[in-house]
């Protein structure tokens, strides 16, 4: 015959059942415990990583802009002394136009008094007529201008149609 536990027996059988339980319970706490503690370990790690990380990329950034502020003054530079450049270049060209300009009046001068002056006298000949004398180049090399001929020469001609071989003319010249 199996025998009955006694009271004492079964609490001390409850408190064992929950001592095992605890144990359990205590020891799934302790392996959740050590994961979370890995995990954590692992989560600084890799946040640590990527500070590291951040840190660089920072640096790299920040070289960068110093390149570029660096190459920016650079480029500032070059354009100042463009601008320097051209405009002295400016300012030579206009003093060479301005010089060019002097010397073409001058030169114009120069040609003008060494142009050949047309004859102021002119001796008839054969065949001649007021209308194809003024027509002549050297005279007007217009025939239209036969009457200032024939007013410089009123004293001596008394019918512009007859003049004669030899006759000496007055050829006026306008004033320039």
């Amino acid at each position: 015959i199996k025998s009955v536990p006694t009271v004492a027996e079964i609490d001390a059988a409850k408190a064992k059942a929950t001592a095992e339980t605890a144990m359990e319970v205590s020891k799934k706490a302790e392996e959740v415990a050590n994961q979370a503690k890995e995990e954590s370990a692992q989560s600084k790690a890799t946040s640590e990583k990527a500070i590291e990380s951040a840190d660089n990329a920072i640096t790299k950034a920040n070289e960068s802009i110093e390149q570029v502020n660096r190459s920016i003054d650079r480029v500032n530079e070059i354009n100042q002394k463009m601008t320097e450049d051209l405009a002295r270049t400016r300012f030579d060209l206009e003093q060479k136009d301005q010089q060019i300009e002097k010397d073409v009046a001058t030169l114009k001068e120069e040609v003008e008094k060494l142009k050949i002056k047309p004859p102021e006298f002119y001796l008839v000949k054969k065949g001649d007529f007021l209308i194809k004398i003024a027509g002549k180049e050297g005279v007007y090399g217009d025939s239209k201008e036969w009457k200032k001929i024939y007013r410089a020469n009123r004293k001596r001609i008394k019918d512009p149609s007859l003049i004669y071989p030899g006759q000496k003319l007055i050829i006026p010249r306008e004033k320039k």
